[in-house]
Order: C-alpha cells, then structure tokens, then sequence
C-alpha cells in the first residue's frame, strides 16, 4: 500500500491499472489525429488533381471506339458566343494563350468523345441525316451556318450534326470546344488527332450515324458548303431509296467517283459499308477514295447533280456575289465561307422547287471504273487496313480558302 499524489492511499495494483488507461486513452487521440492528418492529405490532393490536371488519357491503340476523356466540367460557366468566337481567334492567329481567356477555364466532370452505342429501338427516325465535317478551329464557320441554312433542321424530318476531332494537345481550343459543345448540343468530338484521315473521319462518323438513328439518307459535307436544304427535303422522298450515291463526279483517266465534299448515300449503302469485315475493311487518306474503293464491287446508282456548283470557290466568284435566289438554280454552292454563307444566304429563296428526273450518268461520263493508283502524287496513297488506326507519311491538306489565301500573299512579296 502507497500514498498517492492527493493523500490517497493505493495499491500497486491500482497504479499499474491508471498507468494501463492513461496510455490507451492517449493512443486513442493518436489515431484520431493520424485518421485527421489523412482524410485532409487525401482532400487536398482530390483538389489539386480535378483543378490542375489537364491531361487527355492516351487512346488505346487499335481500338477506334476506345472514349478518350478529360477532366473538365462544361457546366462550371455559361459562356457567351461571343465570348468563345474572340478566344478562338486569339489563339488561331497566334494572339492569344490560356491567360487571355482564363475565364473559359473548367473542372470537375470527365466529358467523354462520341460514343458508338447502339440505341436500338430508341434511334430517332429522320429522313436525313446531315453529318457535316470541321476542323476543331474552324468554329467561324460552323456559327456562320447555324446563323444560316442550319436553322432548318429543327424539322423532324432532318437532323444535323458537326464532327470534329478530339485528340488535340491544345488545352485553350480543346476547351473552348467543349463550351461549344455544351452550348449548341449539335457537335460531336472524334476519337482522332489533327491530320488527313478523312477516310477514318468518315468511318467513324457513320458508325456513330447508324447507332444513334435510323435514317433513310445520309448526306457527308464540307463546312464551306452552302445548302439548300429545304429545297432538297422537298425533293429527297421522290428520289430512289437503294443504291443512291448523289453528288458532284470527277471523270478523269478511265475512271469516276463522287467528291467528299458534298455527297448523299441511302441508308443501304451505309450498311453496306459498315457490313464489310471489319479485319479487312480498307481506310484512305482521302474519304472520297476509300468509299469508291469499297463500292467497287457494289452495286449503286451515281447521280452527278449539276446544280451541284464544285470549283473554284464561290467565294472567289464576282457573278455569285450578284445573283439572287441562288436555290432557283443551285441544291448546293461550295468554297462558301464566312462572310459569303451569311450574305448568299440572305438572297437563297431555298424552298420547294420543280423537280427532274435523274439523268443517265453515262451522258456525264463513260466510265464507273475506280482505281486509286491513278492518282497524282499529291493524293496517291496506298489504302491500310482500317482496323490498324493506320497514319500515312507525306499526307497533307490546306483547304483551298488557306490555298488561295497563301497565292495572295505570295503575289504581295513579288
């Protein structure tokens, strides 16, 4: 028996029983400290990462459907047009950074590229499906045609959509382009990189076409395509239902195929592409020799139209900037930029026209033979095997707006 620090009197038991207790207790408030340090640790770095990582998670290679994503959140500001279409041209002239437009910064969510799963029974059912191609820059052009011919394709009978490419290493237009797609709902991101893969373009942009709707027609397009669009709705259901392939021909050395740059197919075709083995199915630089190397033995109905206008650019062309009512006498103008699609659309008169009988495409041209060999060195390229995600070395496409703009300077310096 003990005296204790307070005249109490106590065993030895009972001092090794309070010694046993003060150490739980303080072993107790260590845990809860440690539990603390680590739920605070672990909360600062969540931070850190979802505001400050700014990475694309590399594409799975082989594996064209593989959704890239990217930790940004869409929803984090409303962002007016204007607003995007400043930024743009900031950074597309080399004026601008992330700082100039810090405001268009995001975080959070992950936003997925275009998806390729099949709706099924709940596809939405339209006439036609417009699938129109733009560069991730070019977003001057995709507002002049919302600001014009797109507005008719609020009809349930027509659908319209954007694709551009999502691989892309600059964070400023990359985000510039989700705030895009958030706010217009009409673009889809391909699970591509910058370069000339049109036809992988094209590929992709069907897959996704037949997994989301159930269409009787679907027309591919420029971005610098004037169309009239409610004049070809009108006209579309007295046209044929199979083996249509409708758009401007290039008859040259033997052989005949249908420009990329504005083109109709009937939902057969389509399938019948996308039903090809997909081991062996054949990718091309250029769209416009890829689907005329898998029609090549395919059955099909060609349709040059003539009120197709082509080449040069209609931008170029004083007689455009005069004429009026360009639907009396057009279905679709090319080589129609910014300034031209609002003005041209201004003067369209696009609606229900007379309608003609499909000419015999051998009074065009004699031929319906294909062969990519032919091609000059500039579009010569061995077609590879889809499935590869394949890359061609030497590949390379200005668009004749930048093409004409270079001559012009080049003209300027002699």
């Amino acid at each position: 028996m003990a005296t204790g620090a307070f005249g109490v009197k106590t065993s030895v038991e009972d001092r090794h029983a309070f010694a046993m207790g003060y150490v739980q207790q303080r072993t107790s408030y260590q845990i809860y400290l440690l539990l603390f340090i680590l739920v605070f640790v672990s909360f600062i770095f969540s931070f850190i990462y979802i505001q400050y990582y700014p990475l694309i998670v590399p594409m799975k290679k082989g594996s064209p459907s593989f959704v890239t994503r990217l930790e940004v959140d869409i929803s984090h500001r409303s962002r007016s047009t204007t607003s995007i279409e400043r930024a743009t041209h900031f950074m597309v002239n080399g004026k601008g950074s992330q700082r100039n437009i810090d405001d268009l910064s995001y975080s959070g969510k992950s936003v997925p590229l275009m998806d390729f799963k099949d709706l099924r029974g709940r596809k939405e059912r339209v006439l036609l499906l417009v699938t129109v191609g733009s560069a991730p820059q070019r977003f001057d052009r995709r507002q002049a045609i919302r600001d014009t011919w797109w507005k008719y394709c609020n009809q349930k009978k027509v659908k319209c959509v954007f694709f551009t490419d999502g691989i892309i290493k600059n964070q400023t237009l990359l985000t510039l382009l989700l705030q895009e797609k958030n706010s217009y709902k009409d673009l889809e991101l391909q699970p591509l990189p910058a370069g000339v893969q049109f036809g992988q373009r094209f590929l992709n942009s069907i897959k996704w076409a037949t997994a989301k709707f159930d269409f009787n027609y679907l027309l591919k397009l420029d971005d610098d395509y004037l169309i009239c669009l409610n004049r070809l709705l009108f006209e579309l259901p007295l046209r044929p239902k199979r083996n249509l392939v409708w758009g401007h021909f290039h008859c040259e050395v033997e052989m005949t195929w249908a420009d990329e740059a504005f083109v109709i197919f009937s939902a057969d075709m389509i399938r019948k592409f996308l039903a090809q083995d997909k081991n062996k199915i054949l990718c091309h630089p250029f769209a416009d020799q890829q689907y005329s190397i898998w029609m090549k033995h395919m059955t099909k109905l060609y349709f040059h139209d003539t009120r197709l206008h082509h080449d040069p650019p209609a931008s170029f062309i004083p007689e455009f900037r005069e004429m009026r009512n360009l639907c009396d006498w057009y279905i679709g103008i090319h080589g129609t930029y910014v300034d031209e699609m609002r003005k041209f659309a201004k003067v369209a008169n696009d609606g229900a026209k007379e309608i003609d009988t499909i000419p015999k495409f051998s009074t065009f041209c004699p031929f319906k033979n294909f062969d990519h060999r032919r091609f000059s060195r500039k579009y010569h390229f061995h077609p590879k095997p889809c499935i590869r995600n394949p890359t061609w070395k030497g590949s390379k496409f200005t668009g004749r707006e930048d093409e004409s703009s270079l001559r012009e300077k080049d003209q300027q310096d002699e």
